[in-house]
């Protein structure tokens, strides 16, 4: 019986999260409007947010709480020697 109602569940999750995926409209809610979403020319905070941290994915992370790097798109990386 539980692993019916198990069964059930998740598909009615995968069913929800399918229509969820075929929407064709971004709504996205801030405390104020951004100039735009191309984290290039627009430096506010909310642009910056609206844009890099939402739709882009970045090369490497931070962890969180730290400053250690982590993968993020990058599968490796080389640092290279200092010029002095």
């Amino acid at each position: 019986m539980k692993r019916a109602v198990y069964l059930l569940t998740a598909s009615i999750l995968a069913a929800g999260l399918a229509t969820a995926a075929e929407a064709k409209q971004l709504v996205f809610c801030s405390e104020a409007s951004p100039a735009g979403f191309d984290p290039s020319p627009w430096s506010g905070g909310n642009d910056f947010d609206a844009s890099s941290r939402t739709i882009y994915s970045r090369l490497v992370e931070f962890d969180k709480g730290k400053t250690t790097v982590s993968p993020g798109l990058a599968e490796s990386w080389e640092v290279s020697a200092a010029i002095g």
